[in-house]
């Protein structure tokens, strides 16, 4: 990401497991306790940094936009890449009967203990931005285009099959017109 970008990354403030939210929801957090699925919880990590620099907001900023791909290729880079929540895993939202896909859930220890997260970047998004992602981290000009391209890519109007050409990447994703927003 080009030097601009960079400060924009956000101060991590931990918090104990099951803790209070921290006072501003743009602010990324992990928890004083590391999860027994270390690879998990440094994706769920990874998804909150990457959704805040792109500048990514709780809630419906996501499905269509450029900049919810570029969150989570910068998400994919640093850790695992994890499946989009499904359009009923996003209808269901914080109910007890929503599938893990919704609710990202991290065991925080053999207690039976876990957080539970929406998504990996804390905005809805469907498995098209997913599938993209994933095309990117495969490019090995992936970098460069991000980077040559980045003010357009995380602009809030930009959308997905407007970046596609930018990111050397073609038209293959049905676009995910199912995921709700209230």
């Amino acid at each position: 990401m080009p030097r601009r970008a960079r400060e924009r990354i956000p101060v991590i403030r931990q918090v104990p497991a099951g803790g209070p939210a921290s006072d501003d929801p743009g602010t990324p957090r992990t928890w004083t306790v590391w999860s027994t699925d270390p690879g998990r919880h440094r994706a769920l990590l990874a998804g909150r940094v990457a959704a805040t620099v792109t500048g990514l907001e709780h809630g419906c900023a996501g499905p269509g936009r450029a900049r919810t791909v570029v969150a989570l290729w910068l998400a994919g880079r640093a850790g695992p890449l994890l499946e989009a929540p499904g359009p009923d895993d996003w209808r269901r939202g914080h109910s007890e009967e929503a599938s893990p896909a919704w609710q990202l859930r991290v065991p925080m220890g053999g207690d039976g203990r876990e957080l539970r997260l929406p998504g990996q970047l804390g905005v809805r998004y469907g498995a098209a931005e997913v599938g993209y992602a994933r095309r990117l981290l495969e490019r090995p000009d992936a970098v460069r285009r991000v980077r040559a391209g980045w003010d357009v890519l995380t602009a809030p109007e930009t959308t997905v099959e407007q970046a596609l050409p930018l990111l050397g990447l073609r038209s293959e994703f049905p676009a995910d017109e199912d995921v709700p927003c209230p």
